[in-house]
């Protein structure tokens, strides 16, 4: 059985907004490990347009749980 982890998508979901962005002519570039200290977390990638940062996502493996209740607090990044 192969297991899906969060660094085993991360790259194909980047090339994913890269590729879809270039489609509608946005140009979006993902930032990995995005580091936001005053909400004292790091989301997997935040996205770039413009010059501008417009957006986040947090990436969770098949089965991890995305409710805010299954976070972990504290640990820089969302609990995986």
């Amino acid at each position: 059985m192969l297991l899906t982890t969060e660094a085993s998508i991360s790259l194909p979901v980047a090339k994913l907004v890269e590729t879809l962005g270039a489609r509608w002519k946005l140009s979006p570039r993902p930032h990995p490990e995005y580091p936001l200290s005053e909400a004292r977390m790091r989301p997997d990638y935040a996205v770039e347009k413009s010059g501008r940062i417009t957006g986040f996502l947090e990436l969770k493996a098949p089965g991890h749980d995305v409710t805010p209740d299954g976070f972990t607090k504290g640990t820089g990044s969302r609990g995986s």
